[in-house]
């Protein structure tokens, strides 16, 4: 497979995906997975515990973006057991940093913020890679590394909006309150969420009314980012992919932040837009260092190890661990009753 129809292959998948998801996960129906029952309530029904297609959708994010960090690494030469040991520390800072780091900045326990995780992600990956490196015996394995890792993150940006869309977060504004201008351009794709649960709508009783579709958006550019970033990555043009990957999202996350309406602190220039200009800053400077590589990874021998038992149960890990952790609702509730279908017996 050439490097080019990988690239438009996997940007196709995901444009199918998208057209779909941007219609349906807005609907009341797709916010919850399943209730678990855990307690039985004094009228006979119970008490249940939500479990919600934010969890189960991040956790693909997640699982796709890990699977792309280590095919890429793969392709550029960096073995299989480093390129793991590097994939799951980062992810063990990124993921508890989502909910300290937005507990910090928003004053609340009950969430999560992909940005704060991104934060930590970008001061941590550049060490991390060196000392993994480092361990392997490798230097060079270090701007691989670095670069496949940015990609990752990219690509999960993308694909975990659909998240966002499914619980009704990280939400626009509302057309109406727009400029002028502005109400016509985002007035013809504008986005209603249903659902009195959604954040949405409980958060600023918006449900109902068109919002600019902030999730949409960014789920298209930093895929978009993610593709471009990835066929550089192939050609070996290291420094540009990075620049792409890191800097590219973190400027958009930057200007896209004016166009949200969901509390993101209480200064003009939130906390979260500070550090996305800090994570761009790290990631053009970092590329700035970056040589081009003598050779192109070979994309053969990276997309091998998706065929690898301990690789594909790894991926299912993380895609399970993480939506276990991030898809079990603290801010909602819910109340189920069992009964018999006599009709049936």
């Amino acid at each position: 497979m050439s490097n080019g129809m990988f690239v438009l292959g996997l940007g196709a998948v995901l444009a199918a995906v998208y057209a779909l998801a941007f219609r349906v996960l807005p609907r009341e129906r797709w916010q919850v997975a399943w209730v678990f029952p855990v307690s039985r309530m004094a009228d006979g029904s119970w008490e249940g515990v939500n479990f919600t297609m934010y969890g189960i959708l991040t956790g693909a994010s997640v699982a796709l973006a890990t699977a792309l960090a280590l095919v890429l690494m793969a392709a550029a030469g960096v073995p299989l057991v480093w390129g793991g040991i590097l994939a799951l520390t980062v992810l063990a800072v990124c993921v508890p940093a989502a909910g300290f780091l937005a507990g910090i900045v928003e004053g609340k326990r009950h969430t999560f913020s992909v940005g704060a995780a991104v934060f930590a992600g970008v001061l941590v990956t550049p060490v991390l890679a060196w000392v993994v490196s480092k361990a392997a015996g490798d230097i060079s394995m270090a701007g691989p590394m670095i670069a496949a890792t940015g990609l990752a993150y990219a690509l999960g940006e993308g694909t975990g909006r659909l998240a966002c869309l499914s619980f009704g977060c990280c939400y626009g504004r509302r057309i109406d309150s727009l400029p002028r201008p502005w109400q016509r351009l985002f007035g013809a794709v504008a986005m209603i969420f249903e659902g009195r649960t959604k954040k949405i709508a409980y958060a600023h009783g918006l449900d109902g009314v068109p919002v600019v579709p902030i999730q949409a958006m960014t789920a298209v550019v930093c895929t978009l980012i993610a593709l471009a970033g990835t066929w550089f990555f192939l050609s070996g043009r290291m420094g540009l992919a990075v620049a792409i990957a890191i800097g590219g999202t973190q400027l958009w996350r930057f200007g896209s932040e004016f166009l949200r309406a969901d509390f993101r602190g209480r200064d003009g220039i939130t906390a979260y837009q500070y550090m996305s200009l800090g994570g761009a800053a790290v990631g053009i400077g970092l590329a700035s260092f970056m040589a081009p590589t003598g050779g192109h990874p070979d994309l053969a021998r990276g997309l091998g190890v998706l065929w690898r038992p301990e690789v594909l149960l790894g991926l299912q890990a993380v895609w399970l661990g993480t939506a276990w952790r991030m898809g079990r609702s603290r801010v909602t509730g819910a109340r189920v009753e069992l009964f018999v279908r006599n009709d049936l017996i």
